[in-house]
């Protein structure tokens, strides 16, 4: 349902919106695009402190909150998640939740740190007029744990941006991708374990992302000493969207081993850029692709993974017939413009209801 009049959202989000990880490049998508759809977008940025600010932070955060002039409020859910009365209190109008994952779902986190979150997040998205979340996964999960009606939580699953792509140029070596920040959940002890039988081989691993997590990356850095891998497995840290593009096209094949996703954007990139992709079953986004362009293994099955791999190191065949289903699945996926149409109805439906609660939002 459409408003009105042209609407000016403020789009709150911590940290630094160049942060190169799925989270803030679906943010900056969102922003860039909502402007086809008559939507103003005032970046309101906050602490990178969230989802755990100091006293002083949460009261910044209320007076930035409550001097923007805005129609309707859409916030990031690594910080609304963890708004307490402070900030919460300063949200005038309309507000709609962006919730990549619940807070309390991070892998590793001590019990009670996890169940503050919960309690936090639970009231946060009691009073949002709409919840956007990037998969059906992500939806059953919050709704279930939340207790909120599953009218009132949309889908709007990431797109991808289809590049030029060059011809294949097959190689002696497998030369394999991981992207994604170095911690617990994405899984990177468990694909140590796994290439560690195969040292020595034809193959070469490239580690894209952030190195903030200091023990996860010490952990890291250990196992692949540890296992005779050094030679074989580079960490690049974190790359921006030019370094990116240029890695992916150096590269056969994605592995993705994370423990748990809310969606798992790269492996849409991953596609789109014609590399097949080897995953654990955590990965929402793998759901419904075909194989061999998305293999999907168990999470911790260690064995499988050793055993997959050994494979397209034995048949380089199976590689190329891979990537030719990765270009093909690829002309499928959802494109930006299909993401941010969605949220744009959503953010019409949620003012127009907002204004006339006799007017029920549509399930989007």
């Amino acid at each position: 349902m459409k408003a009105a009049r042209p609407l000016t959202i403020g789009f709150a989000i911590p940290g630094d919106l160049s942060t190169p990880t799925g989270g803030y490049r679906y943010d900056r998508m969102v922003m860039d695009g909502l402007g086809e759809f008559g939507i103003k977008v005032i970046h309101i940025p906050l602490s990178a402190q969230y989802p755990t600010p100091d006293p002083a932070t949460r009261q910044a955060t209320a007076r930035l909150i409550n001097n923007a002039a805005v129609d309707l409020w859409l916030v990031d859910g690594l910080a609304f998640g963890a708004f307490d009365p402070v900030e919460l209190s300063a949200l005038k109008g309309p507000v709609i939740a962006l919730v990549h994952h619940a807070l309390c779902d991070e892998t590793g986190l001590d019990q009670a740190v996890a169940g503050a979150f919960r309690e936090s997040e639970k009231k946060a998205l009691a009073i949002t007029e709409a919840v956007i979340v990037t998969s059906e996964q992500t939806s059953e999960r919050i709704c279930h744990l939340f207790g909120l009606e599953a009218a009132m939580v949309h889908v709007a699953v990431p797109g991808v941006m289809m590049p030029v792509l060059t011809d294949d140029r097959p190689s002696p070596t497998l030369r394999l991708l991981c992207v994604g920040s170095i911690s617990q959940r994405k899984g990177y002890d468990l694909l140590i374990a796994a290439l560690a039988p195969l040292q020595g081989q034809a193959w070469q691993l490239g580690i894209a992302g952030r190195l903030d997590d200091q023990d996860a990356t010490r952990h890291l850095r250990q196992l692949i000493d540890n296992n005779g891998l050094a030679e074989q497995i580079t960490l690049y840290g974190p790359l921006m969207d030019e370094e990116l593009e240029s890695m992916w096209a150096r590269h056969d094949a994605l592995l993705f081993p994370s423990r748990y996703e809310g969606y798992g954007m790269v492996l849409t990139e991953a596609l789109a850029h014609g590399l097949p992709v080897l995953c654990s079953d955590q990965v929402p986004a793998a759901e419904g692709m075909p194989a061999p362009a998305v293999l999907q293994l168990g999470v911790e099955d260690r064995q499988e993974w050793t055993r997959q791999i050994s494979r397209w190191l034995e048949l380089p065949e199976l590689v190329s017939t891979a990537k030719h289903s990765a270009r093909k699945t690829a002309r499928l996926l959802p494109q930006w413009r299909d993401t941010t149409a969605k949220i744009a109805n959503i953010i019409d439906s949620a003012y127009v209801s907002w204004h006339n609660p006799m007017i029920k939002a549509p399930n989007g």
